[in-house]
């Protein structure tokens, strides 16, 4: 996506369906007019040691009766007027549900990139590496002290789980993009 919006913004002119694309990125990003300065600020890379510590630390290792019963790795509540969840055995807490994995990924993913909690952490990304290239979890988790009401403890708890299990080592490791990669992972559901 981000390489379109790249590609996008280096051509003179755009066709209709181009546009609307970007409209519907934007919307989606939660801006209310296309800013290819601020969609490259929003739509950019959550670095894998990163995404590896949060989903250990918030699902207990896979281990959470919410990762379990929801696929729900990264403790995200519910959102406003979202439907899909599962309360916690007290009933005190809604959290995002998902048939997949991949959609609990993708659902943190588009969480960090598009609230404005985690404002500090596009700013971070950006400076640290403008071309999009060489960013690391160690780097970017500082600016998580919002992610959680633990604060600064959550933060070096991540960098302590990416220090003791070498989770920086996967931070240029590239997923499969092929059609069949895809839809082996589509089809086993829960």
């Amino acid at each position: 996506m981000r390489e379109r919006i790249l590609w996008l913004q280096q051509q003179p002119a755009l066709s209709a369906e181009e546009q609307q694309w970007l409209a519907d990125i934007s919307k989606q990003y939660g801006l209310a007019k296309v800013s290819f300065k601020q969609l490259l600020l929003r739509v950019n890379i959550i670095p894998v040691s990163m995404a590896l510590a949060q989903g250990i630390d918030e699902s207990g290792w896979g281990t959470s009766y919410f990762a379990i019963e929801a696929n729900a790795l990264f403790g995200e509540h519910l959102a406003k007027g979202g439907t899909h969840y599962v309360e916690s055995r007290t009933g005190h807490i809604k959290v995002a549900a998902f048939d997949y994995l991949y959609q609990g990924v993708a659902s943190y993913m588009h969480n960090l990139n598009s609230t404005h909690a985690y404002r500090e952490m596009w700013q971070l990304r950006q400076q640290l590496a403008p071309s999009n290239r060489g960013i690391t979890g160690k780097q970017l988790i500082p600016s998580l002290l919002d992610y959680s009401v633990r604060g600064q403890v959550y933060v070096d708890d991540l960098l302590n789980l990416i220090k003791w299990h070498d989770l920086g080592a996967y931070d240029n490791a590239v997923l499969q993009t092929d059609v069949e990669a895809r839809l082996l992972m589509f089809s086993r559901k829960k």
